[in-house]
């Protein structure tokens, strides 16, 4: 069988439990887009995604700041091959929700640490923060499923984000 670049998924095995994190997948295709001062409420994010959906922008990662004086932040990544139509997005969405200010970040990298271990094991999004810390690691949005933490962090500090965490976790 010939190897090709991608996600290998195998059938589940109790011995993939004995490693909590088994590996790193890493993207620079990131572009992260920030909506800030969105008025709070369910509608206002319904509008914001389904302009993007329209468009035909795919969404990676989403996170949301808890409402704060009626208003909230909310940032997603996207491929970086979607910038212009999400500058058109912008316009339409600054013409629909008065007061919205947006931002793009292109000079970021896309980190996840994955293993099916995490289902059963507290404490590793903790252990990966304290690792970022003491490296001087700084990331800018974090999320999370049952077996992967993925954070988005700057283009500059991908290879030392890459070369101490595959030290510290064994991999």
């Amino acid at each position: 069988m010939e190897i090709q670049k991608g996600t290998y998924i195998k059938e589940y095995d109790e011995t993939m439990e004995e490693k909590v994190i088994t590996g790193l997948s890493i993207s620079d295709d990131v572009l992260m887009v920030t909506v800030n001062n969105v008025p709070y409420n369910s509608k206002n994010i319904s509008i914001i995604f389904d302009k993007l959906a329209k468009h035909h922008v795919n969404i990676d990662m989403i996170s949301q700041t808890a409402p704060f004086n009626g208003y909230i932040n909310v940032s997603f990544t996207a491929s970086k091959e979607d910038v212009s139509t999400i500058n058109e997005v912008e316009k339409e969405l600054k013409a629909e929700i008065q007061g919205i200010k947006v931002s793009k970040e292109s000079d970021i990298t896309k980190l996840s640490v994955v293993g099916i271990g995490m289902m059963k094991q507290s404490g590793v999004a903790a252990s990966i923060f304290t690792i970022f810390a003491e490296n001087d690691i700084e990331f800018k949005q974090v999320t999370t499923s049952e077996i992967s933490i993925s954070y988005t962090l700057d283009s500059k500090d991908k290879q030392k984000a890459v070369t101490v965490l595959a030290q510290k976790l064994n991999l």
